[in-house]
């Protein structure tokens, strides 16, 4: 059986999940239709019936690993199944790395800490994004040019465009709203809890 097992897993996922299928139901056919003549048969059907634990965790194991659109997938197992990472915070991150600045961004993720507002000059609301366990932003936000975002907190996810500047922290985010003047610089904005904010 191990070396079924071993074959199982050494080929595509298509043909192990065709080889898997067959091999569980040649198990439950012989433990259906086969009765025992001999000690040896009555040996053979005891090992089968052992067998079945197996088959049960196998059958589970690739269910949850096969494809499935989340909101088919119950919750309790949603929350076990992190979020990709969003190619643009791959883009914030390689900025980061190659120490770049003024580049317009896009990113997603969670905000860490929320900072008082920045009222000195033109008043910013500033808090901390988590991209990825070892990357996180400050994100600067210009409330004399668009809305304040309400009721923001810390652990939930947010979406912003900007404009990125490299810091050794990990960098800031700003130019989050519309271009004052229309056509000068690309247009910023940040989502949150299903409102944009720009």
């Amino acid at each position: 059986m191990l070396k079924r097992l071993l074959m199982i897993g050494n080929i595509r996922p298509r043909l192990r999940w065709r080889g898997l299928t067959h091999w569980v139901l040649n198990l439950f056919r012989d433990m259906a239709c086969h009765v025992p003549t001999s000690h040896l048969e009555t040996r053979h059907r005891s090992s089968v019936w052992r067998s079945l634990p197996i088959a049960i965790a196998l059958i589970f194991c690739c269910t949850l690993a096969a494809p499935a659109p989340a909101q088919a997938l119950p919750s309790f197992i949603k929350g076990f199944i992190p979020r990709a990472s969003s190619a643009t915070n791959s883009a914030i991150s390689t900025a980061y790395h190659q120490h770049m600045s003024d580049l317009i961004v896009e990113g997603t993720g969670t905000v860490e800490r929320l900072l008082s507002d920045d009222n000195i000059g033109s008043r910013h609301q500033r808090f901390i994004v988590r991209l990825s366990p070892a990357h996180t932003v400050l994100v600067s936000h210009n409330i004399d040019l668009a809305p304040y975002v309400t009721n923001l907190r810390e652990g939930e996810e947010v979406s912003f465009k900007g404009e990125y500047e490299w810091n050794e922290l990990g960098g800031i985010v700003h130019w989050t709203h519309l271009d004052p003047r229309g056509n000068d610089h690309p247009d910023g904005w940040i989502d949150y809890r299903g409102d944009r904010y720009e």
